[in-house]
Order: structure tokens, then C-alpha cells, then sequence
């Protein structure tokens, strides 16, 4: 799966790896990518996938986590941190 950039409605925030902590006693690795936006802004899928889990996951709030299938292997892209739930629970996106 290439490089996700989620468009021009976005920009670089917390990357991948080590940084201060957030938050006094939260850790210290982040293990992902973030790409804050402003409220109300659309998320585009990284791949084409199917919404395999939305809800509040503790350390991410309201979160959606999208299942795509890349070279015969499953893949998981999850999108945290968001305004509001969201009911697309099973629904098929396409990329973009």
C-alpha cells in the first residue's frame, strides 16, 4: 500500500516514532502517522476497504478502522481522534 496523504485539507502533525509525551505519564513512541484537519472535514480512505471497526478506542476517542485487502494480505488504516462517531460500520469505500 503506498504512502497515504490524506490531501490538501490536511497537514503533517505527530509522526511515527519517538516524541515527547503529549500529556505528562503518556508515552513517549507514537505508532502512527497523524494528519489533523479541521472539524468537518471529509477523511478519504487510504485504499479501497471495508469499515471493520467504529467506535471510541481508548487513547483514540472516536475511531474508525478501515480493512483492505493488498496483495492477498489484510491491511488496517485507523482514523482517530474524530469529532464524532461515525455510522459506517461494514460500509465498502473506495479510495479517495
Amino acid at each position: 500500500m503506498p504512502i497515504y496523504n490524506p490531501g490538501s485539507g490536511f497537514r503533517p502533525g505527530s509522526g511515527y516514532g519517538p516524541r515527547p509525551a503529549p500529556v505528562p505519564g503518556a508515552s513517549t513512541y507514537h505508532p502512527g502517522q497523524d494528519f489533523p484537519a479541521s472539524t468537518g472535514t471529509s477523511i478519504p480512505s487510504a485504499a479501497d476497504g471495508t469499515v471493520y471497526y467504529s467506535g471510541s478506542m481508548a487513547g483514540y476517542g472516536n475511531t474508525v478502522v478501515v480493512e483492505h485487502n493488498v496483495n492477498v494480505e489484510k491491511v488496517y488504516t485507523l482514523y482517530g481522534h474524530l469529532n464524532e462517531p461515525s455510522s459506517l460500520l461494514h460500509q465498502y469505500h473506495q479510495h479517495g
